[in-house]
């Protein structure tokens, strides 16, 4: 662990969201070895609980792209709620998701029809 993940984990186990924020993202990059979507994303909840929009998004992300032990309904729930928090604070990546994601619902809807 280098000397600048150390002090994030510091701070982030002292409950600083933008400290817990950098965890997920040097666990998703593998700076502590393979990439670990689960353990980012343990990081990225404490942070997006507290509000940090980048954080939502990022979560929300991991329960899009990564198996969680979810099934695919409660990944997109829980997508679809995160990318709304993140979206309500303006978070620009968020809405464009998250308008995606209805989008791809709306035409998945009118196929079964």
């Amino acid at each position: 662990m280098t000397e600048q993940i150390k002090v994030f984990h510091e701070k982030a186990m002292a409950g600083d969201a933008v400290a817990q924020y950098n965890m997920g993202q040097a666990y998703m990059m593998g700076a502590m070895g393979s990439p670990d979507p689960a353990e980012a994303a343990n990081w990225w909840r404490k942070a997006a609980e507290q509000g940090l929009a980048a954080a939502q998004f990022n979560l929300a992300l991991t329960y899009l792209n990564h198996d969680t032990g979810m099934t695919s309904s409660e990944n997109l729930l829980s997508a679809t709620t995160w990318l709304k928090m993140a979206a309500k604070q303006g978070h620009e990546q968020a809405k464009e998701v998250l308008d995606d994601l209805e989008n791809d619902m709306e035409r998945a809807l009118r196929k079964e029809r």
